[in-house]
């Protein structure tokens, strides 16, 4: 896998950075998630008692195979799907395929049979669309949560003459618990955090996602991709995959900027696409970011399931996605866009603690980029040397994906993909495998290129090009100002408010109880006390250690002898503006 599953006590969720494009595993299979009562004919022992007229071997629309259910309903004439005494403890939700036919607007709703004809109680379905197929889920919890049922009821609820719909996959729908009993055979193995194949996947997300979780060879379905905003612009998102026997389960999606703070909701997220393939009964969703790909954060996507989920009891109809409400998932219009090609890069090897490379279309109207082209992420100055390193993997989990640059690198203007040098890259020593990395290399020099500017250097013979950079005498000042302001956010016994602290990093004074610090050997005796508030924490905590401040402050003082015009009184600090570097104030803030 790409990157670890995370688990907690609440959720079991998926998470993974965003490398614009990553892996892609084949269709899970659902099979096991479900009971079938009608596919292409009537299954499991169910039988035709509806007082409705039907062909249960009608042959046009079908949603997959070669047959469906067509259906004429008089008033409240319900189609019946019978079986005596079925147990349905291990099953959440009933789920069918309907189509509204080309008249569309039929009103049904789903009853069961509880015995002795009792009848549970009827949910009621929205109106059927015209001329396509709707998947509809429908949680047994609903029904009155009956542990035996003796039939299913499709009713008109009208008291008027319907026009013919028809029906199809029809299937009981598994819970946790029923699908772990047969999918995992070691009984100590099937709690819902518990990974039982080993993969990097806990069985709650492979129960949700519709993989095998016996099988370490077959995880969940997802990928990354860039998708086109209504702006114009491109975005970063996930694409992941699942069963449509799996619509019952209540799939999140979440977003970190630093993979500690995460969040959703429309202010972080949005829906990009949402597509059911009923020949393949898969549902596959595209979530996107809402920070495009041109303000070059760096964003982190994870899937969550609640582990509520895994325990018997109501289950929310609707994914997070459109809409909390939702109760439908409706079969995509004409002209719905193909899904996209695959990765082009395989990543189903990388370890989990391994940076995904970068490949792929990331910035419109450039060529694709490859991680393979390593430049300085944050820029290069003018009048200094300038190095890209192109690395080919030879051994590895990566060893796969070899890289071979042309004969001829080009570095080309961001703007307008003007050249503006080329040379050979040189082969570092010799060609030899270097043992540390287990990659071949190159050097490729471009210093003689200093005017600013953002630029990429391009490779014509394989067609892909390195992240764009910069070159210019301010690629430092960000990171140099990030640098200093973190000795601000370790400041002890003063408030981290805005606009100094940004959130959610405020927090009120840390430890302000060192202003009465006493003696060790005295600790009852208020005459030893003494004020030693303030300074900065020791990796995190409230100690102070004198004798390790040298180690910290002698460099930054040499840092700022060598060259003081690069530290500026504008770093966002309290005393930012008072005519005094703000790394100085911070050096005095510690002293």
């Amino acid at each position: 896998m790409t990157s670890p599953f995370l688990r907690s006590a609440t959720r079991v969720a998926f998470a993974f950075l965003f490398g614009t494009l990553g892996l892609w595993i084949g269709p899970p299979d659902g099979r096991a998630a479900s009971s079938a009562i009608y596919s292409d004919g009537l299954q499991n022992g169910w039988q035709n008692w509806s007082w409705a007229t039907v062909d249960i071997g009608a042959t046009e629309p079908v949603s997959t195979g070669v047959h469906s259910i067509q259906v004429d309903a008089g008033g409240w004439e319900a189609v019946y799907f019978r079986h005596n005494q079925f147990p349905v403890a291990g099953y959440q939700a009933i789920q069918l395929r309907l189509h509204g036919g080309s008249a569309g607007g039929q009103l049904l709703r789903v009853q069961a049979v509880l015995g002795n004809n009792g009848i549970g109680t009827a949910v009621n379905l929205p109106a059927l669309a015209v001329g396509g197929w709707t998947v509809v889920t429908v949680p047994l919890t609903a029904m009155n949560s009956p542990a035996v049922i003796d039939g299913i009821w499709l009713q008109n609820r009208t008291a008027g003459t319907l026009p013919h719909f028809f029906a199809d996959e029809v299937v009981l729908l598994r819970d946790y618990p029923g699908w772990a009993v047969g999918a995992i055979p070691d009984a100590a193995l099937r709690g819902p955090g518990v990974d039982a194949d080993h993969d990097g996947a806990a069985n709650l997300l492979e129960w949700g996602m519709g993989s095998d979780p016996a099988s370490p060879a077959s995880v969940p379905s997802y990928r990354f991709v860039a998708v086109e905003g209504s702006d114009g612009q491109q975005y970063p998102a996930i694409q992941y995959e699942h069963p449509l026997t799996r619509a019952a389960v209540p799939i999140g999606v979440e977003r970190s900027g630093d993979l500690s703070i995460w969040a959703t909701g429309p202010s972080q997220l949005a829906l990009a696409d949402d597509v059911v393939d009923l020949a393949t009964g898969l549902r596959r969703v595209t979530v996107r970011s809402t920070t495009p790909l041109s303000e070059r954060r760096s964003d982190h996507f994870r899937l969550v399931i609640p582990t509520e989920a895994a325990a018997p009891g109501p289950l929310a109809l609707a994914m997070p996605f459109p809409a909390a409400s939702s109760t439908m998932i409706a079969y995509p219009p004409a002209g719905s866009p193909p899904p996209p090609p695959p990765s082009e890069v395989d990543v189903s090897a990388y370890p989990p603690h391994a940076v995904l490379p970068i490949f792929g279309e990331t910035i419109p109207g450039l060529p694709r980029v490859t991680g393979r082209i390593h430049v300085d992420q944050f820029g290069y100055l003018p009048d200094l040397a300038k190095v890209a390193v192109i690395s080919d993997p030879q051994a590895g989990y990566n060893a796969h994906e070899s890289y071979e640059p042309g004969a001829t690198l080009q570095v080309r203007r961001r703007s307008d993909g003007a050249v503006v040098f080329s040379a050979a890259p040189t082969l570092w020593n010799g060609g030899a495998t270097h043992e540390d990395s287990g990659d071949r290399g190159w050097w490729f020099d471009f210093s003689s290129v200093t005017t600013p500017g953002e630029y990429y250097i391009y490779d014509p013979a394989n067609e892909r090009r390195s992240p764009v950079f910069r070159i210019g005498d301010e690629v430092y000042r960000d990171v140099l100002r990030a640098a200093v302001r973190t000795f601000y956010y370790q400041r002890l016994a003063v408030p981290l408010e805005e606009p100094y602290a940004e959130p959610p990093w405020t927090d009120a004074p840390g430890f302000p109880q060192d202003a009465w610090a006493r003696d060790v050997n005295a600790k009852n005796d208020p005459a030893t006390a003494r004020d030693l508030a303030g300074g900065w924490m020791d990796a995190g905590d409230s100690n102070k250690y004198p004798s390790f401040l040298a180690e910290v402050i002698h460099p930054l003082l040499y840092a700022w002898r060598a060259h003081p015009g690069a530290f500026g009184d504008d770093f966002g600090i309290p005393e930012s503006g008072n005519g005094l570097p703000d790394l100085l104030d911070e050096i005095k803030f510690e002293l």
